[in-house]
């Protein structure tokens, strides 16, 4: 069952994991791919508003007159004098259309191109033919030619010439695929790391289940061995009686006052069980039933009921008892708190041993009960189990001399503690004895 549930907290982490990984990326996929194309939507506007002609290259004696230039727009002094010089030398005049390159053609109605301007990119003579003819081709004055891998605007504001600006597409493609692949490797990376992380987060998540499991498994073979006895015993005795119909009445009477004996340890067995399962499962309605209670006088209460107990134990009864402190809780769950204590105290004083029940308010805000008996201390390796089901100091499973013990007292008081906002402690020592400590942090103004 843990396994399976493992699996599932790894399944589910890596699950999200992936979903987000993938929305993240594909974000920053759509983001990336918004930017580059806004680059070049960008550069080819401004190329087309700023026009072909104060873009093209200048090559010398390309242009052998004035009159050639004026013909398409120039000036002699458009490039300035800088630039003349370096048209004289051969050299191009560089595109300044922004960080995407652009090519701009202009091409007459005819369909023959009249201006060819692309200093800043390299096209092959194939491509360019395949792009022109699909810019004049499309119905819209802007979008991707897939044949030729470039986006296009054209504008027919010259003279009835068009002019159409390229950029390259492929390069966007090409981009957008290294980020893909970049991403996927990252993302791969992440993803197997979340593996390991998330098993280990499984392992620790799921121990206080794994311990609960376990406490559950203890508790049923507990009190499975707690219940066999009497039920053995019963079993016996009802055979015992069935099988020899002609004993007397005082034979009969000793297996039927056995079977009754053990009857009642089942019955005391159950009602504790149910005592522990119902406190440990406290709704929030008991919780919004608590009330005022006046712990001073339960406390006092429960040493008046103990005190012949006491005494026919042999141990000597004292209480230090500050009065008039009150909390919020469960009366009957309280006195039983209480009591279990008190009860406890006394089968492990000892004959001539010494309970004593001390009650003070120990802050603004809390209230401090303390129950200690001489004895025989609790081992020190012990002191953490001190509070689990079925628990005795022996590490037995037999029952005390009376049959009254069935180890879970000490639980059931733990789970009221917890159910109270309350927190109870032991310690045990040769020299000091054990004493148990339940601090109460509900204390009523």
């Amino acid at each position: 069952m843990l396994k399976r549930l493992r699996l599932k907290i790894v399944g589910v982490v890596m699950l999200i994991s992936f979903v987000v990984l993938v929305i993240a990326f594909t974000a920053m996929l759509v983001m990336q791919y918004a930017n580059l194309y806004g680059q070049i939507d960008d550069a080819l506007h401004n190329a087309i508003d700023r026009g072909p002609f104060g873009e093209i290259t200048i090559r010398v004696g390309r242009f052998d007159t004035g009159t050639e230039n004026r013909r398409y727009g120039f000036e002699d002094d458009l490039e300035g004098k800088d630039g003349l010089e370096n048209n004289r030398n051969g050299e191009q005049t560089p595109l300044k259309t922004g960080q995407i390159p652009v090519a701009i053609f202009m091409v007459s109605s005819t369909g023959e191109i009249i201006l060819d301007n692309r200093s800043q990119v390299t096209m092959e003579e194939t491509a360019i033919l395949t792009a022109i003819d699909g810019a004049l081709s499309a119905s819209e004055d802007e979008g991707y030619i897939n044949d030729a891998g470039v986006y296009y605007l054209r504008s027919t504001s010259y003279d009835n010439n068009t002019v159409i600006a390229f950029a390259d597409g492929l390069s966007l493609q090409q981009e957008l695929i290294t980020l893909a692949i970049n991403m996927a490797l990252v993302g791969g990376a992440i993803l197997i790391l979340l593996f390991f992380a998330s098993i280990a987060f499984a392992r620790y998540a799921t121990r206080p289940v794994e311990r609960a499991w376990e406490d559950q498994q203890r508790f049923v073979a507990d009190a499975s061995h707690e219940l066999k006895t009497p039920l053995t015993v019963i079993l016996a005795n009802t055979d015992i009686l069935s099988s020899d119909p002609n004993l007397d009445a005082t034979e009969q009477q000793k297996w039927i006052q056995s079977t009754k004996t053990e009857a009642k340890h089942m019955k005391g067995l159950i009602d504790e069980m149910l005592m522990l399962a119902q406190s440990e499962n406290t709704s929030a309605a008991s919780q919004a039933q608590m009330k005022e209670l006046n712990l001073s006088d339960i406390t006092t209460q429960a040493c008046l009921t103990f005190d012949a107990v006491a005494f026919e134990a042999g141990v000597m009864m004292n209480d230090d008892i500050e009065q008039n402190l009150a909390i919020n809780g469960d009366n009957t769950q309280i006195t039983r708190l209480v009591k279990i204590l008190i009860d406890n105290a006394i089968k492990y004083a000892g004959v001539n041993g010494t309970v004593d029940v001390g009650l003070h308010k120990t802050s603004k805000s809390k209230a401090t009960l303390t129950v200690h008996n001489t004895g025989n201390p609790i081992p020190q390796d012990q002191l953490e189990h001190v509070f689990d089901r079925f628990w005795r100091s022996d590490e037995s499973h037999t029952r005390t001399s009376n049959g009254s013990s069935y180890g879970l007292g000490l639980a059931i008081a733990k789970s009221i503690c917890d159910s109270h906002n309350a927190t109870i402690s032991v310690t045990s020592t040769e020299q000091e004895g054990t004493t148990f400590k339940v601090d109460f942090n509900t204390l009523v103004k």
